[in-house]
């Protein structure tokens, strides 16, 4: 009867801990883009409309809707991304902070990437807080998993 239970707890622990690892390559990848934009050139872009949007996915939750357009060798681009790193889903009072730094008509300056003109963001340089926070509570929970991991196999070595 002990070694089913032995093979679900480590089936259970290495499912989430597989899920922790690409929640956390995924993250690192979008930091690294992030950081990494800063050395994409900039052009001067507009703001079309500035508001605080609902829904990010499935969800419900109150996310600033930025949108802005641009200009660049030539052809003209629209996007609403922010910072590549981030969406600020759901994040209350991320949203109004953002939305009140930019205003329609204002003209900002848009970072472009030159292999793929059509992405674009406002926030490059920085990892956003938010973004670490995530990092860390996932390295956090790769941790636990690791944990019991191990003690499941010491546990079952013992028997």
């Amino acid at each position: 009867m002990r070694a089913p239970r032995h093979r679900i707890n480590v089936a259970l622990w290495s499912f989430f801990a597989v899920l922790t690892v690409t929640h956390l390559s995924l993250g690192m990848a979008t930091a690294m883009l992030a950081l990494r934009a800063e050395a994409w050139p900039t052009v001067q872009g507009r703001i079309t409309s500035s508001a605080i949007g609902t829904g990010c996915g499935r969800g419900t939750g109150p996310r600033p809707d930025i949108r802005y357009e641009y200009g660049y060798q030539g052809a003209q681009y629209k996007s609403d991304r922010i910072a590549l790193d981030t969406q600020f889903c759901g994040f209350f009072g991320a949203d109004t902070e953002i939305v009140s730094q930019y205003s329609p008509g204002q003209m900002v300056w848009v970072h472009v990437n030159p292999k793929k003109p059509c992405q674009s963001a406002l926030m490059v340089g920085t990892v956003q807080a938010i973004t670490i926070r995530s990092l860390a509570l996932s390295a956090l929970f790769l941790s636990l998993c690791a944990y019991w991991l191990v003690k499941t196999w010491r546990r079952r070595r013992r028997c």
